[in-house]
């Protein structure tokens, strides 16, 4: 008969105790953000989250003056001061998000 130390007990024991493996997801993902959170359940969904996207603009020459002095009074990028204003206007044409539903 061999004794046993109580390190070796405390790692038997660990090794027998079963896991509960909604405690552990909730402490694992108490180190997470809610927004860290949103964004690993939706790649876990298979959800391909897109930060940036690339669009070409043709303007003339007046309207892209226009622009660069809006921008300067707004102490912004030009390139931020026109994602701003076709953001503002996609808005006022889509107008908020309806539900879609199929019957």
């Amino acid at each position: 008969m061999t004794m046993e130390s109580y390190a070796e007990r405390l790692d038997r024991y660990e090794k027998e105790k079963m896991t509960n493996y909604d405690m552990d997801e909730i402490e694992r993902n108490q180190k997470y953000t809610s927004e860290q959170m949103k964004k690993r359940e939706k790649r876990s969904r298979g959800i391909v989250i897109q930060d940036t996207s690339t669009l070409e603009l043709d303007l003339d020459k007046e309207v892209a003056l226009r622009l660069a002095l809006q921008a300067h009074d707004k102490k912004t990028t030009l390139n931020q001061h026109i994602i701003d204003v076709l953001t503002d206007q996609l808005v006022d044409q889509i107008g908020k998000p309806e539900l879609l539903k199929e019957y």
